[in-house]
């Protein structure tokens, strides 16, 4: 336990604050979540607003460049979690992906808001602290780093 109390200490450095709107209140603390930093300006983040379910195309809100033809997309489901496909572009605003979505609601857009998808470099974070606020809720991550259990049998 002591080794990995020390590896988490040197190994979690990097802290994000960042405030959402009350879909942080799914986290609890010590989750594992993926956060999507758009330090290079190369990742794309938006939301599904329509799905062709025997094309497996889905439509976003934001343009995906050209240069990202091919890769991998994370898209929110309706609990709150996470999935990931690997997409192909047909043009700035379809993709086609690999498989069906789980679910898709005739109530998106109108009584459920569409499911959010990101496209490019995830980090990996730990939940340290989920703070609920008027109409937002602030939550605090550090850096995952598979080395803290290094020397767990």
């Amino acid at each position: 336990m002591g080794m990995r109390r020390l590896r988490y200490l040197r190994s979690t450095r990097v802290t994000y604050e960042i405030e959402t709107e009350y879909d942080g209140l799914n986290c609890q603390f010590n989750d594992l979540v993926g956060l999507v930093l758009d330090e290079n300006i190369s990742n794309v983040t938006g939301r599904i607003i329509s799905y062709d379910d025997a094309a497996l195309t889905v439509t976003t809100d934001m343009e995906v460049p050209d240069e990202l033809q091919s890769g991998i997309v994370y898209i929110r489901k309706l609990d709150g979690s996470c999935e990931q496909y690997t997409y192909t572009r047909n043009d700035s605003h379809n993709l086609t992906i690999d498989r069906a979505l789980p679910s898709w609601s005739d109530d998106y857009g109108q009584t459920i808001e569409y499911p959010f998808f990101a496209i490019g470099e995830l980090v990996k974070c730990w939940v340290t602290a989920v703070k609920p606020a008027d109409k937002k809720v602030s939550l605090t991550l550090v850096n995952y780093n598979e080395d803290v259990f290094k020397d767990d049998l």
